[in-house]
C-alpha cells in the first residue's frame, strides 16, 4: 500500500463505520457530478479515472482506492466505458475520543489489490444479511490504508522495526523454543544487536523478556482457566514443573496455586 498523492483527509478511523451502502457501480463514459452531504466514500476502481474533489483534482490509475469526505462535490470523469468499480457510503461520528488519523486521498494498493478486490466483494455480499459482520471487515480495510500513510519522524520513544518483528515473532513462538541467535537471523539483524534493542527499550535480554511473557501467559491461564499447573507449564513452553514454579514466584511473589485460589 501506498500513497499516490500528499493530499490526506483527518478522518476518525479508530471508529467503527456505520455503512448506508456498499455496492458494486458501473458508470458510462462521461461525466458525473453530486456530493453526499453527512457521507464518507471510498472507491476501489477498475480502471483510470479522473476526479474533483473541492479544489483537489486526482487522477487515479487502474485498481486504485479513492477516499472521499463528506459534503464536497465529487466531479468525475470516466475516460472508459463501462467503468466498472466497487464502493462503499457510510457514515463515521463527527467526534471521537480516539482522535483522527491523517489518510491519503488516493492509495495504490500494489500487490494487495486481489485481496482489497476479495475484501469488498465479501463485504458487499453480506452485507443484506449481516450488517455487522460487513462493517467490521470494511472496518478492517479501513484501517489497512493507514499503511499508505505518511510515517511521523522517527523518535526516541518508537520502537525499531527490527524489534517490532522480533516481538511479533516471539508471540508467535512462546509455546515452543526459541534460539536467540535463530530469532535474531529472521529479523535480519545480528545476536548483539537484537541484545541491545531489548536493554534499550525493556531493560531486559531478549531471554528474559520471553520468559516475561511466557509467565504473564501462565498467569492467565491460572486465573482464569481450570487447566492444571502441569498443563499450563507446558503450554507457556516451561515444561520443567520445578523451574516453572521457581518462575513464578520470582515473577508475582507466590505459588502457582496461590494464584488461582486468590484470583491475584
Amino acid at each position: 500500500m501506498k500513497a499516490i498523492t500528499s493530499q490526506a483527509w483527518e478522518v476518525p478511523i479508530r471508529e467503527k463505520p456505520v455503512i448506508k451502502q456498499i455496492a458494486v457501480g458501473e458508470h458510462a463514459q462521461g461525466r458525473a457530478t453530486y456530493t453526499l452531504p453527512t457521507l464518507w466514500t471510498l472507491h476501489l476502481f477498475q480502471e483510470p479515472v479522473e476526479v474533483g474533489i473541492g479544489d483537489h483534482l486526482f487522477r487515479l490509475g487502474s485498481q486504485q482506492i479513492l477516499l472521499v469526505p463528506p459534503n464536497l462535490t465529487n466531479h468525475y470523469y470516466f475516460p472508459f466505458r463501462p467503468n466498472r468499480y466497487y464502493y462503499a457510503h457510510f457514515a463515521l461520528p463527527a467526534s471521537t475520543l480516539n482522535g483522527v488519523d491523517a489518510v491519503p486521498a488516493v492509495s495504490d494498493p500494489e500487490h494487495d489489490y486481489p485481496r482489497w478486490k476479495a475484501d469488498f466483494l465479501e463485504a458487499i455480499q453480506i452485507f443484506p444479511e449481516d450488517r455487522w459482520r460487513a462493517e467490521i471487515r470494511f472496518w478492517d480495510m479501513l484501517l489497512r490504508l493507514l499503511d499508505g500513510a505518511a510515517r511521523p519522524v522517527p523518535t526516541r520513544d518508537m520502537i525499531s522495526p527490527a524489534l517490532q518483528k522480533a516481538i511479533r515473532l516471539i508471540e508467535l513462538r512462546l509455546t515452543e523454543p526459541i534460539a536467540i541467535p535463530a530469532l535474531a537471523a529472521g529479523v535480519g539483524i545480528s545476536h548483539n544487536h537484537l541484545t541491545r534493542l531489548f536493554q534499550k527499550r525493556f531493560q531486559k535480554t531478549v531471554q528474559a523478556y520471553i520468559r516475561s511473557r511466557r509467565l504473564q501467559q501462565a498467569h492467565h491461564l491460572l486465573r482464569y482457566t481450570t487447566q492444571s499447573v502441569k498443563e499450563i507449564a507446558v503450554e507457556v513452553g516451561i515444561a520443567n514443573l520445578q523451574l516453572f514454579n521457581k518462575s513464578i514466584r520470582n515473577e508475582f511473589g507466590c505459588a502457582p496455586r496461590k494464584i488461582r485460589y486468590r484470583g491475584e
